[in-house]
């Protein structure tokens, strides 16, 4: 999954959608470019990589990617496991990448996953709750998800990010122009408490290292709709970068949660 940006709630499927303009559903169908969202795979390839070796990825038959995007990581899944992995997404399978052919994409709403209860083994999310009805789309994984099986997702808290020096700070416009276009860009704190209200057994972990800003992220926030304002001051924060290059200082806290469906039913 990459960071959806231009898209908004791509896979969103919130109660007034019926309502909205042809137009607004062709535009919450985009995606940032390729490049970009290859570089924010390999980004948090060592990040992805821990979580899912703790969540024995290996050991799991039916493999769920929500919001697979250009399907890179649909992909890398299958390269690891050596299995098929059913690819979800609002969108059609994008242009511009090569599947493997173990992926097998399904249009389809996170909020409401084609597939019977109690099926799934694994499911994978990476910067997607946010876009979703989030505590909508925890429902439905537990629903899906058999005993034993886990969800496992990656998603940001743009409400902790830490910079340094302050003129090079995007916080502001990262929270602002995400909750304009319909993302919840604290969704990583509110994470492990909707996991535990469906039902699911809870593990959060957070990056054991720093990990070196990518200036790509700017990139990926120019792609948001900022007010002219905000590209003015997002232009200067670019300039002031390259004075600071050496100290600048961007941490985006990161919450890696694992959610397991329990084995025995409450109370059993």
């Amino acid at each position: 999954m990459c960071l959806r940006l231009r898209g908004r709630r791509t896979l969103n499927d919130r109660s007034n959608s019926d309502r909205e303009s042809s137009d607004r559903e062709s535009s919450d169908r985009d995606l940032p470019s390729v490049d970009l969202c290859r570089t924010q795979a390999a980004w948090l390839r060592g990040a992805r990589s821990r979580l899912l070796r703790r969540a024995a990825l290996q050991g799991r038959r039916t493999i769920v990617e929500i919001g697979a995007g250009w399907g890179l990581v649909a992909n890398e899944l299958c390269q690891r496991t050596g299995r098929s992995v059913l690819a979800v997404d609002r969108r059609s399978p994008p242009r511009g990448v090569e599947l493997d052919e173990r992926v097998q994409w399904i249009v389809g709403q996170a909020e409401r996953l084609p597939f019977a209860d109690r099926s799934v083994d694994l499911i994978f999310a990476q910067l997607t709750f946010l876009w979703l009805d989030a505590s909508r789309a925890m429902r439905e994984a537990a629903r899906v998800l058999a005993p034993g099986g886990v969800l496992v997702a990656i998603e940001p808290d743009y409400g902790g990010l830490m910079e340094y020096p302050p003129d090079v700070a995007t916080q502001h416009l990262w929270l602002s122009a995400l909750r304009r276009a319909g993302a919840d860009p604290c969704i990583g704190r509110k994470l492990p408490g909707m996991c535990a209200a469906a039902g699911l057994r809870v593990e959060t972990r957070f990056l054991d290292r720093y990990e070196p800003a990518q200036n790509s992220r700017l990139d990926l926030l120019a792609e948001l709709e900022l007010l002219a304002n905000e590209a003015k001051e997002l232009a200067r924060v670019r300039h002031n970068l390259e004075t600071h290059s050496d100290i600048a200082v961007a941490h985006l806290p990161l919450w890696m949660v694992i959610g397991e469906q329990p084995t025995t039913a409450k109370g059993v």
